[in-house]
């Protein structure tokens, strides 16, 4: 009895799902035909489904970059340190290594590293990207590799973790209608406290753009 909120044909890649999530209105009218835990489910989350329909329409058409090959799970859990000199030493969890664009890694890096609390904090109202962390990430990134993407790649960075960010949101919302079958969760609106999250993080970052587009020009 799961309200399934992906088209019949939609592809497990998390990065296609904005391609095929479901109009508000058919999510509401499987809700409306459903179980009781769907319905409360799509009440408790509807202000954010509007929030997601109103913003789908900027990531459904993009613009082609190359592909490289990308790691397409940066997270900072995904990073090993040394304990004493706190750099980076490893990279883990290759089972996700393809063929992407720049801005998968990217994004999911400004996603895990610049927000002040992490996606599980309930707190969604305090969450923010720190811009002073997005700058020493954009150094680091650009320091290695400025050199070697385009100028149509680089500038599409700012676009790239907008995206990543409101993908992630939207994949927790989906699972969350679905009766969390695919994330763990703890507790039963996890996943909704996840979107809820992800989106306010999505809203610093829209806020702070034309800031963080002006340190990607300057490197």
């Amino acid at each position: 009895n799961t309200l399934f909120v992906l088209n019949n044909n939609a592809p497990c890649s998390p990065f296609l799902i904005i391609k095929y999530f479901g109009p508000i209105s058919n999510i509401l009218a499987a809700a409306k035909n459903g179980d009781t835990l769907s319905r409360s489910r799509v009440d408790k989350g509807i202000r954010d489904l509007h929030f997601i329909e109103q913003n789908l329409q900027y990531y459904r058409n993009t613009t082609p970059l190359p592909l490289r090959l990308m790691h397409n799970d940066t997270k900072i859990s995904n990073i090993l340190f040394d304990k004493t000199s706190h750099k980076a030493t490893c990279i883990i969890d290759l089972d996700t290594l393809q063929p992407d664009t720049i801005l998968a890694d990217f994004g999911d890096m400004v996603r895990t590293y610049t927000p002040n609390y992490e996606e599980n904090f309930e707190g969604v109202n305090d969450v923010e990207m720190r811009l002073t962390y997005f700058e020493a990430l954009l150094f680091g990134f650009m320091g290695k590799l400025g050199k070697k993407i385009s100028e149509e790649e680089k500038l599409s960075l700012i676009y790239g973790a907008r995206r990543t960010i409101f993908i992630q949101a939207v994949r927790f919302m989906t699972d969350y209608l679905n009766h969390d079958t695919y994330y763990k969760i703890d507790y039963d609106d996890h996943n909704l406290i996840r979107t809820q999250n992800q989106l306010a993080l999505y809203k610093s970052v829209m806020l702070q753009a034309d800031k963080m587009a002006r340190l990607v020009t300057l490197m």
